[in-house]
């Protein structure tokens, strides 16, 4: 799934420091789901939300699951930032964890609650907890995010890549075979949490494909798009459908598609990731 680190994480202004000591930081309880998934969409571009998992209609149980999967051994880890007399939540940091690379999915705060170090107090906290095995801490961000682009700047993080998203309607194919290889599977992650992965063999290769809510399909790449045996299968599963896929090549949107976002694969090492929280103290 389309998923977007941090995109609204703004540079923290004046002396950096976190200006209300009384916000509680603490890590995701499966209670808080529902609480994080309004956090995203208030604060991600409704443009993208379709796109990302935490947009689909099971967003809240799909990350109740994997906060109760941290406890035995999930890679993913939430921490939040919470009013302690409300209770509401104002921010919250996502990481998933690897060996190679630790990704940071989100780092999201409340508009209202930016600019006085929040975001910087749930980082560090994450970092701190987290127990990451990676020396590689990378991220994505949108081009046009200016403000968010200066903090990971200042954090250290350096661009390393770049990746066009873009949409568009699913082609009638010429007729070629094809084998869906877990639909039942994919339809019962689907039913819970609303969107899933089917894979789909053709004569080329096998596919792993997004399906997202009922009205898109996330293909791995622009190839895909020319291979008349996915086409068919994507056709007959569900022919109204659209289109999001995404490249590293500057030339696209190709024919038929429509630019969406720009966004930046940024990287930075965990040794200087904490040396640079720890000087925005």
């Amino acid at each position: 799934m389309l998923n977007k680190s941090a995109s609204n994480a703004a540079p923290e202004r004046g002396s950096g420091r976190w200006a209300d000591k009384a916000i509680k930081i603490r890590g995701a309880k499966p209670a808080d789901a529902q609480q994080i998934v309004r956090v995203y969409r208030a604060e991600v571009s409704p443009a993208l939300i379709p796109f990302t998992a935490l947009g689909c209609s099971g967003a809240a149980a799909f990350v109740d699951a994997l906060i109760r999967e941290a406890d035995v051994g999930g890679r993913d880890r939430f921490w939040i930032a919470e009013d302690p007399h409300s209770g509401q939540l104002l921010g919250f940091v996502h990481f998933r964890l690897d060996f190679s690379e630790t990704v940071l999915n989100h780092i999201i705060v409340l508009s209202h609650k930016q600019h006085c170090g929040l975001g910087t107090a749930l980082l560090r906290r994450a970092v701190t907890e987290a127990e990451l095995q990676a020396d590689c801490v990378v991220l994505d961000v949108d081009d046009d995010n200016e403000f968010a682009f200066a903090w990971y700047q200042r954090l250290g993080f350096a661009v390393s890549g770049r990746r066009v998203w873009c949409a568009g309607a699913l082609p009638a194919p010429e007729r070629a075979a094809f084998f869906l290889q877990n639909l039942p599977q994919a339809a019962a992650v689907h039913e819970q949490f609303g969107f899933s992965t089917l894979q789909i063999a053709t004569a080329q290769r096998t596919y792993d494909i997004g399906r997202l809510g009922e009205d898109w399909y996330r293909l791995p790449s622009l190839d895909a798009l020319h291979d008349q045996g996915l086409m068919s299968a994507l056709h007959c599963l569900g022919k109204r459908r659209w289109l999001v896929v995404a490249s590293d090549d500057s030339t696209i949107p190709a024919e038929g598609l429509t630019r969406l976002i720009v966004s930046l694969r940024m990287q930075n090492t965990l040794d200087q990731l904490v040396t640079r929280m720890a000087d925005a103290v």
